[in-house]
């Protein structure tokens, strides 16, 4: 029986797998209200977050650049 072998690069990346939809754009302008949500989430005694705001103000890409970030704090989605 042949054995297949994968060669990877040294350089390679680690890619980590997730859910998340690609974002096309970079977040620009909201480095304060993400780290106040990445700050409030990897508390203890935080159980839910809710981020509200006025339709089109961008809580749906907050929300998204944040969990993109805390992908290793919350590695099984919880």
């Amino acid at each position: 029986m042949q054995q297949s072998v994968l060669i990877v690069p040294a350089e390679a990346e680690l890619v980590l797998t997730n859910n998340l939809p690609a974002q096309l754009t970079s977040l620009i302008g909201r480095e304060q209200e993400v780290e106040a949500v990445c700050s409030l989430l990897l508390r203890d005694d935080v159980r839910l977050l809710t981020l509200a705001g006025a339709g089109g103000s961008g809580k749906t890409r907050l929300g998204l650049e944040v969990a993109k970030r805390l992908l290793t704090e919350f590695a099984d989605g919880g």
